[in-house]
């Protein structure tokens, strides 16, 4: 008699085990990644310096920035082209890469780096409305060129039918409430799924499966011969009465037939 074995098998050539390690590693060097880049953007940040050398401002002097050259031109295109809205295009994806060093990954990607950007323009917008002090020793306004072309174009919008500063408050106003709700839209994170458990094409029949499976098959052929064994007592004591009334209907016909005799 052949015998069906149950194969152990996985739907994959690499198991699930190894699989969710190499898933988490990856995680963890996406996170390294972005974080690196991160520090380097924020260290030339913090050491900028309007007469550092850069793409439009050649001089002979040395750098500044802690990062030499590189990190004076890196710092003078972020704060020329963003100004200050370059904050929150670094910092909102450090709460990203705090959720890939523990393993997280964004619900939604896609929307999420939208909104990522989507802050980061709303942020230089609102930024472009402050007023520039003396001080401030950049030809564009705190929200750097962006902001300046886009919030310069809706208070000429704006301008139409509004006064200058109804305008500006009107826009800094929908700029920042924009930046907050888009913010958070950005740093809605989720949780890795938990490690899937082992899945076998094929169900592995184990001793526990076979006893368990002897033992239904046991109470299912009592319960069967419990129930043939009442129905045939049941049987049985219906058949009773109707034999004793066959036998009182002998022997009312006998008797009839010996009293006819008896007339005759």
């Amino acid at each position: 008699m052949a015998l069906n074995h149950m194969i152990d098998t996985d739907d994959n050539t690499i198991p699930a085990r190894l699989r969710y390690f190499l898933i988490k590693r990856g995680f963890e060097l996406m996170a390294i990644i972005a974080f690196s880049a991160i520090v380097v953007a924020a260290l030339s940040l913090a050491s900028w310096s309007v007469a550092d050398p850069s793409l439009n401002h050649a001089t002979g002097t040395m750098p500044q920035n802690w990062l030499g050259t590189a990190g004076a031109i890196l710092a003078d295109q972020l704060i020329q082209n963003l100004g200050l809205s370059s904050l929150p295009f670094l910092f909102i994806p450090l709460k990203w890469v705090m959720g890939l060093f523990t393993h997280q990954w964004p619900d939604n990607p896609k929307r999420q780096i939208l909104s990522w950007l989507g802050a980061t323009i709303a942020f230089g917008v609102f930024a472009s409305c402050l007023s520039v002090p003396d001080s401030w020793q950049l030809a564009s306004g705190f929200g750097g060129n962006l902001g300046d072309v886009l919030g310069g174009l809706f208070l000429s919008i704006l301008a139409i039918g509004m006064k200058g500063f109804v305008a500006k408050f009107l826009v800094a106003s929908l700029a920042l409430a924009s930046f907050l709700w888009l913010t958070s839209q950005a740093l809605a994170i989720g949780t890795l799924p938990a490690m899937p458990a082992r899945q076998h094409k094929k169900p592995i029949r184990t001793m526990e499966t076979k006893s368990a499976r002897s033992s239904k098959s046991g109470q299912t052929l009592l319960s069967s011969i419990t129930r043939i064994f009442e129905s045939f007592k049941r049987s049985k004591g219906a058949a009773k009465p109707a034999r004793r009334q066959g036998q009182r209907n002998l022997s009312l016909d006998e008797s009839s037939e010996t009293e006819g005799d008896d007339v005759l």
